[in-house]
């Protein structure tokens, strides 16, 4: 609108739709994202990911949902083989390492 207060309201606006639309449960998507919890992978690979997008692509090739799509379809393979070679498995060592961690730090007292 042009206004002083556009800008904070478009924040403020796109913050609470995408926390609506967070609050939404769309079936088999739904089920697979809380299988599989691709989203440090993506968090973690999206950026360098876009630089290397950015740096390749023709500028007038880069419209906002090109290079969206083209760093996700990159991204999610990534984020998956790393939740599943690399994250999960760690995870699954954690309450070893938190027990021996805790016993370490008891002898040092």
């Amino acid at each position: 609108l042009g206004t002083r207060l556009s800008q904070p309201l478009e924040i403020l606006a796109v913050a609470y739709f995408t926390f609506w639309v967070g609050s939404f449960h769309f079936g088999a998507l739904t089920e697979a994202a809380n299988r599989e919890d691709l989203s440090y992978g993506i968090y973690l690979m999206g950026y360098p990911i876009q630089q290397a997008v950015l740096g390749l692509l023709p500028g007038d090739q880069q419209s906002a949902w090109t290079n969206i799509s083209v760093i996700m379809l990159i991204a999610v393979p990534l984020a998956f083989a790393s939740w599943r070679l690399l994250e999960r498995p760690a995870l699954q060592h954690r309450a070893a390492l938190v027990s021996l961690g805790a016993a370490r730090f008891k002898s040092w007292k």
